[in-house]
């Protein structure tokens, strides 16, 4: 709700186009962006509790899995390691694909 509210407002402060493809395409980069920031902090805090603080996953590094994992490469050089993570991760990727899906 809160990531549809943010797009309504940006609409209408920033003049993003005179056609509704742009303005769809406008939504669905700055739906990515924000799910990507957000759901890549929330990994971190998830991720880096139970490690120690040499083991703990820096922010870029968290970035660059988001990015790779809801690109559907998934290369598996960083991954969860705790079961909290791998279900958000699960929960990520579900939602992203219903965000996806063309309305």
């Amino acid at each position: 709700m809160r990531i549809n509210k943010a797009s309504i407002v940006l609409r209408k402060q920033v003049i993003i186009g005179d056609t509704d493809v742009s303005r769809k395409i406008f939504t669905i980069v700055l739906m990515m962006f924000i799910l990507i920031y957000v759901s890549s902090g929330t990994w971190m805090v998830i991720e880096n509790i139970p490690l120690h603080i040499c083991e703990q996953y820096k922010f870029h590094e968290i970035i660059y899995f988001t990015v790779v994992t809801l690109s559907t490469v998934g290369y598996g050089d960083i991954f969860p390691r705790t079961d909290y993570g791998k279900l958000f991760t699960s929960s990520v990727i579900i939602f992203t694909i219903i965000i996806m899906i063309p309305r």
